[in-house]
């Protein structure tokens, strides 16, 4: 598996999730603004390997989770981070069941405490390691 489907094999989870996806570029956001709910995915970062011509690759990924919603008040702010966090974790359930990712691990789901788009969202930023195999 290399890092082209690994983003593929993200975006479909986030689309079972209900969630629009781009990756993490100042182009890409630029040239298409993203819709509410969107999932946004930083470059996968390169970890290790293990094996030559079969093995596994382990890559760190970001996610961040965005919805509309910074001006909520408290209650409602409080509701909409745990269901973003609910959302994380299908995601990465998803992800896990995708044939070729072996192993999802290290998962950790932060509210973020900055916005990326400047659009008034509310969202959460998500990391983990991610084995594929080759």
């Amino acid at each position: 598996m290399n890092r082209k489907t690994l983003i593929s094999a993200v975006e479909q989870s986030c689309a079972l999730s209900g969630y629009n996806f781009a990756t993490l570029t100042a182009e890409s956001i630029a040239a298409h603004p993203p819709h509410f709910p969107v999932a946004l995915l930083a470059e996968p970062k390169f970890q290790s390997i293990t094996g030559r011509h079969h093995g596994r690759i382990t890559y760190a990924l970001t996610l961040h989770l965005l919805v509309q919603g910074a001006y909520l008040p408290p209650e409602q702010r409080r509701e909409a981070l745990s269901t973003l966090q609910s959302h994380a974790l299908e995601i990465f359930s998803n992800l896990s069941t995708h044939p070729q990712v072996a192993l999802v691990q290290e998962l950790t789901i932060n509210p973020t405490a900055h916005t990326l788009l400047n659009k008034g969202e509310l969202g959460i930023t998500c990391q983990a390691e991610v084995e594929v195999i080759f």
